[in-house]
């Protein structure tokens, strides 16, 4: 953690908490103690068909706290065969070794073959995360996306890890990725988007999804997590795409040196706070310290305390409304180009019916 909980400002009041979201968190295993004392909403991530389970179970005990996302991490694609059937040693000497290997390759896979699953199928996995999303209609797609550095580890989830040199070949998890994308499309479910040093695929692959679902795209939004795009690079996607959403960390976007001007670039109603942390008690702490670092940065006001919609002018509005109306119009979807009819927003997230769209109203703004 690059942030020291001692670096960290305290939390805001109750009343104010009830307004903050964490667009983007992981924290599968928080326990009932943990949970009861959060009062901000929270987009809870799974990453493989284990923590699925753990999200599911979060989702259905705190529905108005939890909005679950479903999906496959591209740090676990590896376990997934694009083709069927297949054999295991066939899948994983397809994706980790040459034709013509060296000794010392060889070894290195040999020894992380015996740790390896047997890979599960995209043709399963596909028709069972469409269930698990049916069965949940307040539920989207994530964490999902594309990452060009990751290195498979023997256990992930032994500390510290042992790393090997291999990579999840980057058309391997494109292939992993679309199946989800278009699954999102079909329901009609938003996505939370991973990409680290993959910025250039990542922007090739929403076009070419845009382009290939053409208005179904816009129903949908995305969700750029703790994102890596270079500010330029996030304008122009911002303005070829009327659906996507920036969302910022501590823990990963305040590490570069132009996230200051990432975050000013970034249209006013586009972006979005989040954690990214696995501990429950200490997501609460990393939201509201983007929440305010973003404020600094747009020059919008901390709100001490909270006042009705009716209360406060647009104009005048502080960060937290200003990001809960932002993850609403997230969750939302159904975007429109501009010169177009758009919705805008008039109350806070209704955790009980996300469907509903009685928290807007369309007016034609463009």
């Amino acid at each position: 953690m690059s942030t020291s909980e001692s670096d960290l400002r305290a939390p805001f009041s109750q009343d104010v908490m009830k307004h903050v979201v964490d667009a983007h968190c992981h924290p599968t295993s928080a326990t009932d103690e943990e949970m009861q004392k959060i009062h901000s909403k929270m987009f809870v991530m799974s990453m493989h068909d284990q923590d699925q389970r753990e999200v599911k179970e979060l989702a259905t005990k705190y529905p108005k706290k939890v909005v679950p996302f479903f999906g496959f991490h591209p740090w676990f694609t590896h376990f997934i065969s694009l083709k069927k059937p297949c054999s295991k040693e066939e899948h994983y000497n397809s994706l980790f070794l040459p034709d013509s290997p060296t000794s010392q390759q060889q070894e290195e896979f040999d020894a992380l073959y015996a740790a390896l699953p047997e890979p599960i199928f995209l043709d399963d996995i596909i028709p069972s995360l469409r269930a698990l999303l049916e069965s949940h209609p307040t539920a989207h797609v994530g964490e999902v996306g594309l990452d060009k550095i990751f290195r498979v580890s023997h256990d992930y989830y032994v500390s510290p890890r042992t790393m090997t040199t291999f990579n999840i070949p980057m058309d391997h998890q494109i292939a992993v990725l679309s199946a989800q994308l278009d699954l999102a499309v079909e329901l009609g479910r938003n996505v939370s988007m991973h990409s680290v040093r993959a910025q250039l695929q990542t922007v090739e692959l929403l076009k070419w999804h845009a382009a290939k679902h053409k208005e179904r795209w816009n129903r949908i939004s995305i969700q750029m997590h703790s994102c890596g795009l270079s500010p330029q690079m996030w304008k122009d996607l911002e303005r070829k795409m009327c659906n996507v959403f920036l969302s910022v960390s501590v823990l990963v976007n305040k590490r570069s040196s132009s996230y200051q001007e990432l975050i000013k670039g970034c249209s006013d109603n586009r972006i979005l706070s989040e954690s990214d942390m696995n501990q429950a008690d200490q997501c609460v702490a990393l939201t509201c310290e983007m929440i305010r670092t973003v404020g600094e940065i747009k020059q919008w006001e901390v709100e001490n305390d909270w006042v009705g919609d009716d209360e406060v002018e647009e104009p005048r509005w502080g960060v937290v409304r200003r990001l809960e109306r932002n993850a609403q119009l997230f969750l939302a979807g159904n975007h429109m180009p501009k010169g177009t009819t758009q919705v805008r927003y008039r109350g806070p997230i209704n955790f009980d019916d996300q469907d509903s769209d009685a928290a807007f109203t369309d007016d034609g703004a463009p």
